[in-house]
This record gives structure tokens, C-alpha cells and sequence, in this order.
């Protein structure tokens, strides 16, 4: 057997015990994050395992669970903003429905058209700030916030102590802070 198909035959068995031992964590991980499109967390899951095929050594000190996660949000955050800007023109006609037939009363008085400018406008800043943030601090942020996930099991997954997820939090929270009014 010549050296680089000794090689060649490691990585291969290599990318067999990942695929082995983080398929279904990432898929739930990706199903969780992708309400409604749940057919394409196989395909996201099928884009780690060829990062990982890419470069397998890159992991920077990280375990190795950190890293497969790390790419996993690397390329779910990729897939967002991709996602985002092939509909950014997107629309569709909605004259037909009546407010009465689709929103609750309450929420129907309080809404003005000034008003509602106004929550498009903070959605949207919100958004740019989010995507101005560092990928992990954001992803932890998100996690913490809108998964609801606990500081202790961010820091596992990421490989990092809570200290270092309250540091992210702290950071995104005051850079929110900055951008929005």
C-alpha cells in the first residue's frame, strides 16, 4: 500500500466514526434551528461532514465536538443569510385577508401604520447588529436567548467555561444596545 492511500484510508475511517458519532446530534441540532424545513437538516449535516473532509486538522486547540458544532453553525448561519437574500424582494399579495381574520383584536388597535414602520425598523436593526457580531457570539447570544439554552450547556457545547459565555452574552448585549435606539 502506498503512503498517501494509508493516508487516504485513515481520513476515510476517520470521517466514518464522526459520521458515526455526530449525524443525528447534528441533525436534531439542525431540525431544532430550522422549524418548518426540517428536509434540509440532512443536507446541512451532509455540508459539516465535507468541511470536515476539507480540513480535518483545523480544529485550533478546540474538542473536537466544539469544532464539528462549530462548523455546524458556521454553515446554519451561512445558510440564514443565503436564505436572506435570495428573498429579499420576495412578497406576497395578502389584500384578500382581513386583519379581523387572521390577528386577535388587541393586537389590531394598537397597530398603526407609524407604529408598525417603527418594529419593522427595530427588527431590522436587530438584525443588522446580530449579523455585525463575531459568528460565535452571536450563535451563543441566540442560543441563550431565543433557544433558551442554559449558559452551562452553551459553554459544553462550545467548549468554553460560563464565564466566556457570559463574556460573549455581555459583549452582544452591549453591542445591541449600541445599535438600537
Amino acid at each position: 500500500m502506498q503512503p498517501s492511500e494509508s493516508r487516504d484510508a485513515i481520513a476515510d475511517e476517520v470521517l466514518k466514526d464522526l459520521d458515526r458519532r455526530f449525524r443525528k446530534p447534528l441533525i436534531i441540532y439542525f431540525r431544532r434551528r430550522l422549524v418548518g424545513r426540517s428536509e434540509d437538516a440532512e443536507d446541512l449535516t451532509q455540508e459539516v461532514f465535507m468541511r470536515l473532509a476539507r480540513r480535518p486538522d483545523r480544529n485550533n486547540g478546540e474538542t473536537i465536538e466544539a469544532y464539528v458544532f462549530t462548523i455546524a453553525s458556521n454553515i446554519l448561519s451561512n445558510w440564514h443569510r443565503s436564505r436572506l437574500s435570495r428573498r429579499a424582494d420576495a412578497h406576497e399579495n395578502l389584500d384578500y385577508v382581513t386583519e379581523a381574520d387572521t390577528f386577535p383584536s388587541i393586537l389590531i388597535e394598537d397597530r398603526s401604520p407609524e407604529r408598525v414602520l417603527e418594529s419593522r425598523e427595530s427588527l431590522q436593526l436587530l438584525e443588522k447588529a446580530l449579523l455585525q457580531l463575531h459568528e460565535r457570539t452571536r450563535d451563543i447570544f441566540l442560543l441563550s436567548r431565543i433557544d433558551g439554552v442554559s449558559h452551562q450547556d452553551i459553554g459544553r457545547r462550545f467548549g468554553i467555561s460560563v464565564s466566556a459565555v457570559e463574556k460573549h452574552m455581555l459583549k452582544a448585549l452591549i453591542h445591541i444596545r449600541r445599535v438600537l435606539p
